[in-house]
């Protein structure tokens, strides 16, 4: 659904806004395009992923007998076995649950510099009002110029 929807948007979001742009070079639209449809994977299914991950680790590390006494020791001794051995804190669960927190709330943040104006951040102003903003403004992330309703579909995902 989300790839028919863009195919109906691309053509004239493009014809409006130009060529787009990744972290403040033009990029082709095929570039774009993979860049944008990984983004959405990754923003709709690791927010689910992660936090069913720190629920579980928090819950169980908290009243489980297990935890502790079979499953910490079980993960320890297989990542310090895997590639990944060289990441030390991985090899504590209660550090990776963590580690998935942080990127739950770092995903926010982001969110959030998807849609607030970068001419706010620099002390100007933005005005809200309908039908103002005609050439729309640049954000943060990516230096993407969006409008309004980008904005709001921004923090609306949120």
């Amino acid at each position: 659904l989300e790839w028919k929807c863009f195919t109906y948007t691309v053509v004239p979001l493009i014809g409006i806004s130009g060529p787009k742009r990744l972290f403040c070079v033009d990029a082709n639209f095929w570039v774009w395009a993979f860049v944008l449809v990984l983004l959405s994977l990754v923003t709709q299914s690791e927010v689910w992923s992660q936090g069913l991950l720190v629920a579980s680790a928090i819950r169980a590390s908290l009243d489980c007998k297990g935890w502790k006494e079979t499953l910490e020791p079980a993960w320890s001794k297989a990542w310090n076995d895997s590639m990944w051995a060289h990441f030390e804190p991985g090899g504590n669960l209660s550090v990776l649950a963590g580690l998935a927190w942080g990127f739950l709330v770092l995903q926010l943040i982001v969110y959030v510099f998807r849609a607030v104006p970068l001419k706010l951040l620099q002390c100007g102003r933005v005005d809200y009002r309908c039908g103002t903003e005609p050439n729309g403004y640049t954000v943060p992330v990516f230096c993407m110029r969006v409008w309004h309703a980008d904005a709001v579909k921004t923090l609306a995902s949120l």
